[in-house]
């Protein structure tokens, strides 16, 4: 009898530790942690850690509306191939064919390169999507996309002529007001006047064309921008760099002065020491040139 009870015993205990081990416990962060088998605590997560490991969304909203064109942004899809899409659906009531397309985009304040050239026949409809390029969300270490912003080009695909232009259009999403951005302004301020503020983050190797120098431009002046170079040397030869940056009202882009491995060759330049340049700020509405910087040396 005593066997009896001693086994049962046992096992009414066993029955007891493995309840235990799955009670939950209030962590000090105010989420729940269980206790395994070996005393430890598991922490699970808060509601606000679930919330940050969410991807970013966006409601239905028609955007675009006039005439015989309607332009409806249906979602986000954040497992794109180049990066996340906007998905969008294209309706054309009417007799002419027409070619959709975007060409200024912001993204939580940094201007970003996109894809999309939307063909809708006349009567018809499509579902297509404007793909923001992750290399580009990388650079400028967005986290998590908050307010987007872009615009509309409604072109005619035989002449390619503009039928329409919008301004930009503003998204929020899930994130709006739950994440900040933050801004890397460190490097070399090689510019600052007329309210551009340039800077210098140094010489990298440029995977397809060359080397590049990286810049951080910070545009907070009420006019949209083109920033372009002049008179470029490097290590004391004149050398021919790929260079137009476009910015739009406060808005920030991280670009590249490229130069093409084949010049640097041509001078036999396999380490950039120096770079010399000027900077020309141009009034993209007139062209009109706002300024031009003296020469500015950079050493490296």
């Amino acid at each position: 009898m005593k066997k009896i009870l001693a086994v049962l015993f046992a096992i009414i205990m066993c029955f007891s530790m493995v309840a235990c081990s799955s009670e939950s416990t209030l962590t000090e962060n105010g989420g729940q942690s269980k206790v395994d088998n070996t005393g430890n605590v598991a922490e699970e997560e808060t509601p606000e850690q679930e919330q940050e490991d969410l991807p970013s969304t966006i409601e239905e909203t028609v955007i675009y509306e006039k005439d015989s064109i309607k332009v409806t942004v249906t979602g986000l899809d954040n497992s794109g191939f180049m990066g996340p899409e906007i998905k969008m659906l294209f309706e054309n009531t009417g007799d002419k064919d027409v070619t959709v397309q975007t060409r200024n985009c912001v993204i939580n304040g940094y201007m970003i390169n996109t894809m999309m050239s939307v063909d809708v026949a006349a009567g018809k409809k499509a579902n297509d999507s404007l793909t923001l390029m992750e290399s580009d969300l990388d650079e400028a270490k967005i986290g998590k996309l908050t307010d987007i912003s872009f615009d509309l080009a409604i072109i005619d695909p035989t002449s390619f002529s503009t039928i329409d232009e919008t301004e930009l259009f503003l998204l929020n999403t899930s994130y709006t007001g739950k994440y900040t951005q933050e801004y890397d302004d460190s490097g070399t301020v090689i510019y600052e006047a007329n309210d551009i503020k340039i800077i210098s983050k140094g010489v990298e190797a440029d995977d397809i064309f060359g080397q590049s120098l990286n810049l951080y431009i910070e545009n907070n002046s009420e006019n949209t921008i083109i920033i372009q170079s002049d008179s470029v040397s490097v290590n004391g030869f004149m050398i021919n760099a790929m260079f137009s940056s476009t910015v739009l009202p406060s808005a920030k882009i991280i670009d590249d002065m490229t130069f093409m491995g084949s010049y640097l060759e041509e001078n036999d330049i396999t380490e950039i020491e120096s770079i010399e340049f000027k900077i020309i700020v141009i009034d993209e509405s007139d062209f009109s040139r706002i300024a031009e910087s003296e020469p500015i040396n950079l050493e490296f």
